[in-house]
């Protein structure tokens, strides 16, 4: 079946898909949406690792459930082309912004500011506002997750983040080394935060990182958790050496 991307939410993982028709008058092809027939999907139902927009075009499986239609082994077939266009407006914009103000806009007070990083035991705690302390960045257990979605614009509870601090309360603590592998995380993440933070081309590496946490994530959902493992693991690697090798 082919359909289009009505609604989904990275923050969520997951939304809905409207199908479609496609029908040639002799003169064009009429694409009309099947009304009444959306179909549900979360990540786990995607292949590959892109994450779809609203209004990109997929084409998929279908099954009926109880519950009501819902859609698997869906690939995207064309992005949705007014959503690049914005998209890339929006990051010149930001990235001629970013040029002379690396400043966010406080969520409470409004007022653009450099958000102050709070350590607790020597270990980067949240970021707050400066002007009327507000909460902006929790960072938890888990440091660069965090830093990624925030940075996204995501939530401290959205759901990459519940699904790694799950896959690390589970599996990671099941292997023989697990509690070592997790102690020296949290040895050096939160260090390696505050290099990224501190970095002029910040914006990218977090946009790496997060790019591999999605990824991982997509495992994770599939069951594959070795590979997600292993992914996270090298990444962190490849940070730590990057960022705290001197």
């Amino acid at each position: 079946m082919e359909g289009i991307v009505k609604w989904f939410s990275n923050e969520k993982g997951f939304g809905f898909i409207t199908p479609i028709s496609r029908k040639n008058n002799g003169y064009t092809t009429v694409v009309t949406p099947l009304i009444g027939k959306d179909h549900y999907f979360n990540v786990r139902d995607l292949e590959g690792t892109y994450l779809p927009k609203n209004g990109d075009e997929v084409r998929f499986q279908s099954k009926e459930s109880k519950k009501g239609f819902r859609a698997f082994g869906i690939s995207v077939t064309k992005k949705n082309i007014s959503n690049s266009f914005q998209n890339q407006k929006r990051n010149a914009v930001k990235k001629h912004k970013d040029r002379a103000d690396d400043r966010i806009d406080c969520p409470k007070c409004n007022k653009r500011i450099v958000p102050r990083m709070i350590f607790k035991d020597g270990n980067p705690s949240r970021t707050v506002c400066p002007f009327c302390a507000t909460q902006i960045t929790s960072f938890g257990l888990c440091f660069l997750t965090t830093a990624c979605t925030s940075h996204a614009g995501l939530s401290d509870n959205c759901f990459q983040l519940q699904t790694l601090r799950t896959f690390r309360d589970t599996y990671i603590h099941s292997l023989i080394n697990g509690k070592e592998l997790i102690d020296e995380y949290y040895q050096y993440a939160p260090f390696i935060v505050i290099e990224i933070i501190n970095n002029n081309n910040r914006d990218n590496v977090l946009k790496d990182i997060f790019y591999t946490i999605n990824k991982c994530v997509s495992l994770i959902l599939n069951e594959e958790y070795e590979d997600a493992f292993f992914l996270y693991k090298n990444m962190f690697k490849e940070l730590k050496d990057q960022f705290l090798t001197k």
